[in-house]
């Protein structure tokens, strides 16, 4: 699905079609026989219309932050010393794209951790390409680039008695977790980066 995301003038026309088919399986005999499996990447929502997205209905499964055993785990898979992962999750917590990328990168660059740190928040480093994407979202939708401002200069985070639409938008990205009814960035990465750009 995620490719989609690159040409509008098809998901445009295909997200609803999914979504049609998803609750004619709820009315229909025939249709019931239909399963539909979609596999995709959040990161994306801030573009979507949510009324014709076919991603928030169903059972949706969502993957979880990693947790510290999980993310040393991976760095011993990856050949790497465990001591690296304290320093890369107090800058990306366990999001699992975000660690992945780290981990990949140490090894194949023959990187170090201070090296991935001190250029993480720039537009040299590994999280480039990731967060220009965000950026560029934020860029086209003035108003919810607006509602992540709040966020990332709000040192504790804003209070929120429900989830609006930004909210939700900002939540399926990815870009903020929830705490004590505080909405605040999902990881340091965020809140540096964006903190200066938006």
């Amino acid at each position: 699905m995620d490719k989609l995301f690159e040409y509008p003038e098809i998901y445009q026309n295909f997200f609803p079609m999914l979504r049609n088919w998803n609750e004619n399986a709820n009315e229909s005999e025939i249709w019931e026989k239909l399963r539909l499996l979609v596999a995709h990447s959040t990161e994306d929502y801030g573009r979507l219309d949510i009324n014709k997205s076919p991603f928030n209905v169903g059972l949706p499964i969502k993957l979880e932050e990693f947790t510290e055993e999980q993310v040393k785990s991976l760095a011993i898979r990856h050949g790497l010393d465990s001591k690296n992962i304290l320093p890369l999750m107090s800058l990306v917590g366990g999001h699992p794209y975000l660690v992945r990328l780290a981990l990949y990168y140490l090894v194949s660059q023959d990187a170090t951790i201070e090296e991935l740190l001190e250029e993480a928040t720039t537009d040299t480093g590994i999280y480039t390409e990731h967060l220009r994407r965000h950026l560029e979202i934020f860029q086209e939708n003035q108003e919810l680039g607006r509602v992540f401002k709040e966020i990332v200069t709000n040192a504790e985070g804003i209070k929120v008695e429900r989830k609006n639409r930004h909210i939700y938008q900002l939540d399926s990205m990815g870009m903020i977790k929830f705490s004590n009814n505080c909405v605040m960035p999902r990881c340091r990465l965020y809140h540096e980066y964006f903190g200066v750009r938006l």
